[in-house]
């Protein structure tokens, strides 16, 4: 089962597309300096995705904003 989240928000830079999924990793921009938050959450994401024997993957959309795709294993 794949279940794909998009947003339209300004979406992650480039080369912080891998990054995002490293425990307490934080874009910095004015967005995130105003806003709370931990860094935390798309790791742990991942570690449950890998745990279940899934994944999960970040891609920019062609216009604003950003998906994100989890992939679950059949059971």
């Amino acid at each position: 089962m794949t279940v794909t989240v998009a947003d339209t928000r300004p979406g992650i830079p480039r080369h912080a597309l891998k990054k995002i999924f490293d425990d307490f990793y934080r874009v910095e921009d004015a967005l995130t300096r105003t806003t709370g938050g931990t860094g935390i959450g798309l790791s742990l994401v991942k570690k449950f995705m890998q745990a279940m024997g899934g994944s999960v993957t970040a891609a920019n959309n062609t216009g604003p904003g950003c998906t994100i795709t989890l992939r679950l294993p059949k059971f």
